[in-house]
């Protein structure tokens, strides 16, 4: 067993470790949308967007950048604060 010194601090019965599954973050998005369509993703100021107008976003930014030539391999740097539109342009 690890035993890190913050660990000292965790209270009784908090695991020093967990398991992941698997999956990539654009997999993840992939299935909250699939199970929480309508369960908001992203919320920023008084507005919110759901897991699936997320995914829909995602989907037609990747589109567009395939259209522009972007491609496996490609670097695409974001330079934006953070907003709704930075999630949309990271998972794009």
């Amino acid at each position: 067993m690890d035993n890190r010194v913050w660990f000292a601090s965790y209270d009784d019965g908090t695991p020093t470790t967990i398991e992941y599954r698997d999956t990539t973050l654009v997999d993840n998005l992939y299935s909250a949308a699939q199970e929480y369509p309508n369960h908001p993703a992203l919320i920023f100021l008084n507005s919110s967007i759901t897991y699936a107008q997320l995914l829909d976003a995602v989907e037609r930014l990747a589109t567009a950048l395939v259209s522009l030539g972007v491609r496996p391999g490609s670097r695409v740097a974001i330079d934006m604060p953070n907003l709704p539109q930075f999630v949309i342009a990271y998972y794009g």
